[in-house]
């Protein structure tokens, strides 16, 4: 199964959102990879340096993959798609052929945003790409289902809380579970880890539940495709 975190605006977290999700699934047993699409910034990859720097058995094996824009979809489906049962896209923010091409890859799309106005926009271009690239896939017999995070949330802020009504308004499915702006994220990506491997507790328990969601729409997503 292919998840790609991604969407069109830059500073969402998207890397962090992935490093953290494939570290408790590892952690779970799932034979996963991280592929790494942003050619320029790399943040997995240096992420990936640092952790492999910490040893093997000390931590759950999270490989990570360089992907050339090029060839993605062969190095993606023929290769790490064949090698490995969950590959998590960390997606590059561009409203390029690129983006489209990954959500027809994926079996399931993660977008998280921010709670700001320019972030709901963002979405709401990104939905219209989402849609056309979804109908690509859908005429070659395929699916893929789109849900939305809630990144850096604040549920004490009244303008955070109206951002999530308004994001369901839209008709997407919005996860329940939300990620707090909380040191311990930092702190992980520069340590080569994800929270799941600190001593945050509010940190491991909100991006647990996170999983725990995540996981019941791969059960629905695996259904579907039989």
């Amino acid at each position: 199964m292919i998840i790609s975190v991604t969407n069109l605006k830059g500073g969402v977290g998207k890397s962090t959102l992935a490093q953290n999700l494939a570290v408790i699934l590892a952690q779970k047993g799932y034979n996963l990879c991280v592929a790494d699409t942003d050619v320029e910034q790399q943040t997995s990859m240096k992420w990936a340096g640092v952790r492999a720097s910490l040893g093997e058995g000390s931590i759950a094996d999270v490989p990570v993959f360089l992907i050339n824009p090029d060839t993605i979809s062969d190095q993606i489906l023929n290769k790490l798609g064949k090698k490995y049962d969950l590959v998590i896209i960390d997606g590059t923010p561009a409203l390029t052929e690129l983006t489209t091409r990954i959500v027809i890859m994926s079996d399931l799309v993660l977008t998280p945003i921010l709670a700001s106005a320019t972030d709901v926009w963002a979405l709401d271009t990104f939905l219209k790409r989402f849609e056309e690239a979804k109908i690509t896939k859908e005429a070659m017999g395929g699916k893929v289902e789109l849900r939305v995070v809630l990144n850096k949330y604040n549920d004490r802020v009244n303008l955070d809380r109206e951002i999530g009504e308004t994001i369901k308004e839209m008709g997407v499915k919005l996860l329940d579970a939300k990620v707090s702006t909380r040191v311990a994220y930092k702190e992980a990506t520069v340590q080569g880890l994800g929270v799941a491997e600190l001593k945050d507790k509010n940190a491991q328990a909100e991006m647990a539940a996170l999983v725990k969601e995540l996981e019941k729409t791969i059960k629905q997503v695996a259904k579907a495709k039989g």
